[in-house]
């Protein structure tokens, strides 16, 4: 065999295994996108991501002589997981939830005890997440409320989610609101 004869052949041979793999790379893609296609797009439904727009921290505004004309101060909207990590056993919850209902009633005022623990009973059965509790709380009641039973089990393991909302205060009402700017509502 001579010499052009042994550098086609290599050619030959070198271009038939990249044809050979580009049909294995055809092939695989025809495979994924129409034999397996129904899973692939349930599963990316599945993952889907949550988009929300996250507010800007405004900062303090004084006057000249040092008197504070606007602040923004911290409100929380207390939210639970009824599939925390914590309280998924059922021992855990049934211990702790009517002692928990017990303390939200006495610290709010606006449910009985009853009705919190049917409250959180039915959401539970439900498998619910992000269960409202209660809307416009204080960092102060904040702090407290994280005392509470089935709360005090840890951030993330009991359940309790404090979603922070800036709130704008004008300590002087309507005094110069124009100059400082308004808080769209």
């Amino acid at each position: 065999m001579n010499i052009r004869a042994n550098i086609l052949l290599r050619v030959y041979l070198a271009f038939g295994l990249i044809v050979l793999f580009a049909f294995a790379v055809l092939l695989r893609l025809g495979d994924v996108q129409f034999i397996q296609g129904h899973k692939w797009k349930a599963m990316a439904d599945s993952l889907s991501t949550k988009e929300f727009d996250i507010e800007a921290a405004r900062g303090n505004i004084y006057s000249v002589d040092g008197s504070l004309l606007a602040t923004s101060v911290p409100e929380y909207e207390l939210r639970m997981d009824m599939l925390a990590g914590g309280i998924q056993k059922k021992e855990v919850f049934d211990t702790k939830v009517d002692s928990l209902a017990m303390k939200l009633s006495q610290f709010f005022g606006d449910k009985s005890a009853k009705e919190y623990s049917r409250f959180l009973r039915k959401a539970r059965q439900d498998s619910a997440r992000y269960v409202l509790i209660k809307r416009k709380v204080t960092y102060q009641d904040l702090k407290i409320i994280r005392k509470f039973p089935l709360f005090n089990i840890g951030k993330y393991t009991g359940g309790l989610m404090a979603i922070q909302q800036n709130k704008r205060i004008l300590p002087f009402k309507d005094l110069a609101q124009r100059t400082i700017g308004y808080l769209n509502e």
